[in-house]
């Protein structure tokens, strides 16, 4: 059973507190952690400057080896945050008739090249706008804090796992029982989903470009975030869920890179703050399509999951794009449009770097998702996210609708101490989108909701 075929049938209110003995036990608990609540905001001015300061500390270098020393929370403690673990089913479903597009999404290869050549990728937030990068980490300080030294202990995992020099221990298999072997392997470890694409070195950052020389292949792991905690975003809780996702797939990431290592081959570990953009190759690796939100939407969870890279010089046997219907479902939902609170999304779709997406406005998703905890409204009121794929299927081949579209239970959502229920939506200030630290980015557009949506798609 999947984590949404658990909580199907239940109210959003149902799906959060349902925890077993320890959701007991923090319903018990509520009264403390309502002065919690109150507490917080008075303090968090002086321990906005100390954890500042702490977190400048880290990135300096002396911090780091101390912080991974710090114990955490026993997992049993943390099952409010805690990743859910476990394969997902194979997917053998066919998309209904009404929803067939289209293998992974359109694209124009001669006009990707040209991209590539006038300009690489950079790291949007270490490199291209580090102090964007660095209000919105500072932003998320109470969220990250109590993560951080699972966080550590799993960076400094992957960054010794990728310098290591492999040393054959054993004969290969050929590349299909290899490829089968490491797939197996990352389903024993629990993670959701495992597969391979080839390396193009037109998703990977400039920075990192030496790091992978030699590398053919791409290993893509995802696993799935905590369902009860998605319902709540933007909350501190559903921050700390994805940062604890992303320790736990990076522990499992190097398990898989000793695998290589045994016969040989290298392997290069991605980490959190990410190397190269994650949803191509998983797109190439036929675990999900490419969402209205500019996501990743997978068949189980939508993109309610962390996606990790490892590249390799193994021989591997790429897997091949698969049709979900997931651009007809976006094209007959728009849920993440209508409700997102910078109005930000578009249901437009045009070439950008030769890829068929609808383009993000930056300028004005950047601000709301640093001051309110990585926002994540778009991934909330998801139907894929909310429901999965089967059950979508199963109401658009009854009633020729996406399920839960218009209705509270999908695209209400709490926004700044309020209740948004559909139709309704914050009214952000002007100022909000012109602080200071964002003069690094263009100018917000007009608001995109409007735009007309593109049903045409180009030939293929």
């Amino acid at each position: 059973m999947t984590e949404v075929e658990k909580y199907r049938g239940k109210s959003r209110a149902q799906a959060i507190g349902e925890a077993g003995l320890f959701g007991m036990l923090y319903t018990l608990t509520a009264p403390v952690r309502r002065v919690v609540d109150v507490a917080v905001p008075l303090f968090r001015p002086f321990a906005w400057k100390s954890v500042g300061a702490l977190g400048a500390a880290s990135r300096a270098g002396w911090w780091v080896p101390y912080f991974r020393l710090i114990p955490s929370l026993p997992r049993p403690f943390r099952f409010r945050t805690n990743p859910v673990l476990g394969p997902w089913p194979e997917w053998s479903r066919p998309v209904p008739e009404g929803l067939r597009s289209y293998p992974g999404y359109l694209s124009d290869p001669s006009a990707e090249d040209a991209a590539f050549a006038a300009k690489p990728l950079r790291d949007f937030l270490d490199h291209e706008y580090p102090e964007i990068g660095e209000w919105i980490r500072r932003g998320i300080w109470r969220s990250g804090f109590f993560v951080k030294p699972r966080l550590q202990r799993a960076l400094r995992a992957i960054f010794e796992a990728s310098q290591l020099q492999p040393q054959r221990a054993e004969k290969p298999p050929a590349p299909d029982a290899l490829t089968a072997e490491i797939k197996d392997l990352g389903l024993q470890l629990r993670l959701s989903a495992v597969g391979v694409a080839a390396y193009d070195p037109k998703y990977r950052f400039k920075e990192f470009f030496e790091d992978e020389a030699g590398h053919d292949r791409v290993i893509v792991c995802i696993l799935e975030e905590n369902y009860g905690a998605q319902q709540t975003a933007p909350s501190v809780r559903s921050d700390r869920a994805t940062l604890s996702t992303y320790a736990d797939i990076m522990t499992r990431q190097v398990k898989i890179a000793e695998r290589l290592h045994r016969y040989g081959y290298r392997a290069y570990l991605h980490d959190v703050d990410g190397q190269a953009l994650t949803i191509p190759y998983a797109v190439a690796a036929g675990l999900g399509q490419l969402g209205l939100n500019g996501q990743l939407l997978t068949p189980y969870a939508g993109s309610r999951c962390r996606i990790m890279l490892i590249s390799t010089d193994a021989p591997l046997v790429p897997d091949s794009p698969v049709d979900y219907g997931v651009p007809k479902i976006c094209d007959n939902c728009r849920a993440c449009v209508r409700r997102c609170p910078a109005k930000a999304l578009s249901a437009k779709r045009a070439f950008y770097r030769g890829v068929w997406k609808a383009k993000l406005n930056t300028a004005r998703c950047v601000p709301v998702l640093a001051n309110n905890h990585d926002c994540d409204i778009c991934t909330t009121v998801c139907p894929v996210q909310r429901y999965g794929l089967p059950a979508i299927y199963d109401e658009f081949e009854r009633t020729g609708s996406i399920l839960g579209k218009g209705t509270d239970d999908l695209e209400g959502y709490d926004f700044g101490g309020r209740h948004y229920g559909p139709g309704q939506r914050p009214e952000l200030l002007k100022e909000y989108f012109e602080l200071p630290v964002l003069s690094q980015l263009s100018r917000p557009e007009p608001d995109t909701e409007q735009a007309a949506s593109s049903s045409i798609e180009p030939a293929r």
